[in-house]
């Protein structure tokens, strides 16, 4: 099976280098801006990223395997909306973390006010870069455009209510600071078939550590279509 990676904001395929799961292949897609795609100007609007994005699961994908998709924070706004466009090539289940029901993104995000050393510092506050960099002047002033331009994706998404078949599992940790005022029952009004919302211990970046997680919800989605393997 091809498992999909889409990286939170400020991330890059690097997050998912690591991964290593039994009878799955881990695609990790870069945003144009980094990664092996450092020299692409970034996206600011969220369709042009989902057109992008799903253009390269298109070329990627491998007719043969199965597939699905697995994205953090941004990055499961991402893969939420690249999957919703690709159901005609039979998605097999996607894992959205660190995330709050979907319909609850667009229109704002606050932080874009603040000044670059307080956006570094929030996500080092979130434990999604070591804390000793949110005070260094070089590193703020080369990372804080990136988060900028990520956030702003966010600012410009859009939620489309639409019926889907597709097996759905979020993730969030207990801890997670962002997500702890939703559960199952908002996600079910947003998706309310096909979905599981599962909780995990520690923070918004936990489930980075634990990829076994996902394995195990791979896993479970094939056991409910009758498949023995991935």
């Amino acid at each position: 099976m091809q498992l999909f990676c889409f990286h939170c904001a400020g991330g890059s395929s690097n997050m998912f280098g690591e991964w290593e799961l039994p009878g799955m292949d881990i695609v990790g897609i870069d945003l144009p801006g980094r990664g092996i795609r450092v020299n692409e100007p970034f996206l600011d609007q969220f369709d042009q990223a989902v057109e992008d994005l799903a253009n390269k699961v298109i070329s990627l994908r491998n007719p043969r395997q199965t597939w699905g998709v697995f994205g953090h924070s941004m990055g499961g706004l991402l893969a939420y909306e690249v999957s919703r466009r690709l159901q005609e090539y039979q998605v097999q289940c996607r894992i959205l973390s660190g995330i709050n029901p979907i319909n609850r993104y667009g229109g704002g995000v606050k932080l874009l006010d603040e000044d670059d050393h307080t956006i570094v510092g929030r996500l080092a506050d979130l434990g999604g870069l070591p804390k000793k960099y949110k005070d260094h002047p070089m590193f703020v002033k080369w990372f804080a455009p990136i988060l900028r331009a990520d956030l702003s994706l966010v600012k410009t998404f859009r939620y489309t209510e639409t019926k889907s078949t597709i097996r759905t599992y979020i993730v969030n940790g207990l801890d997670d600071i962002l997500t702890r005022k939703a559960g199952e029952a908002d996600w079910k009004e947003v998706i309310p078939e096909n979905m599981e919302y599962v909780s995990i211990e520690g923070g918004h970046f936990s489930i980075l550590q634990n990829p076994e997680v996902v394995h195990r919800l791979v896993k479970s989605s094939f056991k409910k279509l009758g498949v023995t393997s991935c």
